[in-house]
This record gives C-alpha cells, sequence and structure tokens, in this order.
C-alpha cells in the first residue's frame, strides 16, 4: 500500500494494510528525515489497534470505522501536502491525540456507543 493512495481514498485499506502502511511511514521518516513521518507511524498502530481489539473476523463497528475515516481522511491529506515539517508535525499531532481519544472512548463503553 501507497501512503498516497490512502491518502486519496480511505476505503481503499485493509486492516493488515494499517501496519504496511505505519512501516513505510518510518521507512519515509528516515528517508527524509521528517518527523511528521514517524508521528504517522504512531497513528497508522493506534489505527491498527481498534482491529487488534476486535474478534477475529468480526471487523469494528460501522461507527468507529466512519468515525476513524473522518479522522484520517480530514487530516492527512493535509499533512502529506504541508511543506513545512513544523507545521506537518503539528498537524500530525493532532491526528494522533484524536486517535487516542477515539482509543480510550472505545474502552469505556459508558461513553461509546455502536450503532
Amino acid at each position: 500500500m501507497v501512503l498516497s493512495q490512502f491518502a486519496d481514498d480511505y476505503r481503499c485499506v485493509t486492516p493488515e494494510s494499517f501496519r504496511a502502511l505505519a512501516e513505510e511511514c518510518w521507512d519515509l521518516g528516515i528517508a527524509r528525515l521528517d518527523v511528521r513521518y514517524f508521528v504517522l507511524r504512531d497513528c497508522f498502530d493506534i489505527t491498527w489497534s481498534f482491529w487488534g481489539r476486535a474478534d477475529v473476523g468480526s471487523g469494528v463497528s460501522r461507527d468507529l470505522s466512519a468515525r476513524l475515516e473522518h479522522h484520517w481522511s480530514r487530516r492527512l491529506p493535509a499533512i502529506l501536502s504541508e511543506p513545512d515539517e513544523e507545521a506537518a508535525v503539528a498537524l500530525a499531532l493532532a491526528l494522533r491525540e484524536e486517535l487516542k481519544l477515539l482509543s480510550e472512548l472505545v474502552e469505556d463503553p459508558l461513553t461509546f456507543r455502536d450503532v
């Protein structure tokens, strides 16, 4: 999976793709010496963890999938296209915080409801 392909269409990825995307971000971070890719690697790891919690074969709820798609589709194109590394890192950190918050909500069944 290519990172730019994911940025164009979130729906093209499978849960297994998140692991490959995390590795791709690591390689890009090293090759380009750009911290945004290391933060994105964390984001892909967090996203992969949602499927790690789900029962094998059951996936994640539609609500959770929609929330993930919202966060990724809103943030990733801007992160990748931002020419200023510092600004891109700030955007990536914001995405990571949103995903961490979503992760905490999913862990608390009283605050997260599947639809």
